[in-house]
């Protein structure tokens, strides 16, 4: 296994100290004006994420850390999500969360934005949501959840807004002993694909509720959508299970 690149300094413990912060060098694009480390996205049909064994009921030790890997398990992805202590045991499935992915040099190259949200159907006013952005800021779409009474229905808007997914699910979905799966379907086609929280088996001795999910994209979606969906699958799994602590 290969050890993740050093982004930061380490925190001296005096009390004049100060972490060392970088200044950030300007995302790259290509002519379309796409980020250009996401194009690694153009031919993936399918992500697999997989929370690292180390993090895995890490509780406030440590954020939590993903690898999002091909249909040929080649990591493409890392993911960190940073959230407060008091925040992941208080709010639980509804807590707050940055979500950095980055590529193989450390790099950030987008950011998932979760505000603390209340997941319940009485609530229709405070649906979750989450912004995906460019590590400089650029909102590049939303997902955000539409009030139902039973299950749970998602749209993925563009960064203007315009629905382009919409993920739904079963009326009572069912976590034990089995599959979880999410419909997705490609507003304006009949593409459908689907994010599965896969039940890893009766011989795991660890709680492993957020270790593994995949994503299958539909087939006329491109990077930035991909991105998106990417996201809206962490949104959904962190949502639809327990907190990890």
């Amino acid at each position: 296994m290969t050890s993740r690149p050093v982004t930061k300094q380490p925190r001296s413990k005096t009390a004049s100290s100060f972490e060392l912060t970088w200044v950030r060098s300007p995302v790259e694009r290509t002519k379309e004006g796409i980020p250009s480390e996401l194009m690694v996205l153009s031919d993936v049909n399918m992500v697999i994420i997989r929370q690292t064994i180390d993090t895995i009921g890490s509780g406030c030790n440590q954020d939590n850390e993903y690898r999002i890997m091909n249909d040929t398990k080649k990591q493409i992805f890392f993911a960190t999500e940073e959230t407060s202590c008091c925040c992941r045991c208080v709010c639980g499935p509804a807590r707050s969360f940055n979500m950095y992915l980055q590529n193989k040099s450390g790099q950030e190259i987008a950011r998932f934005v979760r505000p603390v949200r209340c997941d319940g159907c009485c609530c229709p006013c405070c649906m979750m949501r989450l912004m995906v952005q460019t590590p400089d800021g650029e909102v590049l779409g939303y997902v955000k959840q539409k009030w139902k009474i039973f299950g749970a229905k998602v749209i993925v808007e563009s960064a203007e807004g315009k629905p382009v997914l919409e993920i739904v699910t079963s009326c009572c979905p069912c976590r034990c002993f089995r599959d979880m799966e999410f419909k997705v379907i490609a507003l304006g086609t009949e593409n459908e694909g689907t994010i599965r929280k896969q039940w890893r088996g009766k011989k795991d001795t660890l709680n492993v509720d957020h270790e593994q999910f995949v994503i299958n994209f539909p087939s006329s979606l491109d990077v930035i959508e991909k991105t998106l969906l990417i996201g809206a699958g962490f949104l959904m799994v962190c949502t639809a299970l327990p907190s990890p602590s």
